[in-house]
């Protein structure tokens, strides 16, 4: 099926929106807006109006979500026409081809779309040879070794700390509340920036919450899905710091009973996570 191309224009014209079938892999994709009973155009233009919004998701139950850029790595492309559920995205576009095209993806793939904030100087769109997906690539200032926090491939001669989002729920002591975010990356980055932080973690959005090293008891790990409402957030992330001996750095030690180190040695050098039937994390550190 010939795939349609659907486009909003703002006036002065500043970025464009081009909607195709689809929808966010729930694994990698972490909404800040949503908003409930809203029509599609409703939807995005909520996108247009909200200055870091890089992508508009909705579907016929009417429920609009907002990804801010950062938030989100790849989205599922229905080349054959609706879901099930109509899901339909669009994705924000600060450049454009001088004429349109007959077919969104030519308004979409290859173009380097400029950004220049909070670690992230661009976005690329992108289709996977492997499954015809849709992937929003970035290039980060500081942490373009690691690859992307919410699906990070880091290696140890390029990535010395990274951090790696998931779905929890954590069980914390002291927290703070850094200043300024507006997305989950921003949560992220304030603590990458912080060499005593552990985690961080966002239970309702805005409030990013940052943990030092000692202040993580626990995580519970939940599938991952898309929350009902922006005040029902379980998104985490934790800070990895290779390992010098073995030079390992994968997601799944983070819950394999592993001796993971801190970036910071000033209170603890150390910590060794142990997970239980009910996939809860316990942290002891060392």
């Amino acid at each position: 099926m010939t795939s349609w191309l659907f486009l909003f224009l703002i006036y002065p014209i500043n970025s464009i929106m081009v909607s195709v079938r689809g929808a966010p892999e729930t694994s990698t994709s972490y909404p800040t807006g949503i908003i409930n009973d809203l029509t599609w155009d409703e939807c995005v233009e909520q996108c247009i109006t909200t200055e870091n919004c890089i992508l508009a998701y909705s579907n016929s139950l009417d429920v609009c979500y907002l990804y801010a850029v950062g938030d989100v790595i790849e989205v599922r492309n229905d080349q054959n026409g609706y879901s099930d559920l109509k899901d339909t995205v669009s994705f924000k576009m600060l450049k454009w081809p001088e004429q349109c095209a007959k077919r969104s993806v030519n308004m979409l793939v290859g173009i380097i779309n400029p950004y220049k904030k909070n670690n992230i100087t661009s976005y690329t769109i992108a289709i996977s040879p492997e499954t015809g997906n849709y992937q929003i690539k970035y290039v980060y200032t500081l942490t373009d070794g690691c690859g992307d926090w919410l699906k990070p491939v880091p290696t140890c001669q390029n990535c010395p700390v990274t951090m790696f989002s998931f779905i929890a729920m954590p069980e914390t002591r002291t927290v703070i509340a850094p200043p300024n975010i507006k997305s989950w990356t921003d949560c992220m980055f304030a603590c990458y920036l912080n060499t005593n932080c552990m985690a961080a973690f966002m239970t309702g959005y805005p409030n990013c919450r940052n943990v030092m090293y000692g202040n993580v008891t626990s995580w519970i790990k939940l599938l991952a899905k898309l929350p009902k409402s922006k005040s029902l957030l379980n998104y985490i992330a934790v800070k990895y710091v290779y390992d010098k001996v073995s030079c390992l750095k994968n997601f799944a030690s983070l819950f394999t009973s592993s001796t993971l180190y801190t970036q910071s040695t000033d209170q603890y050098s150390s910590y060794q996570t142990t997970t239980l039937s009910d996939n809860k994390t316990t942290i002891q550190y060392f």
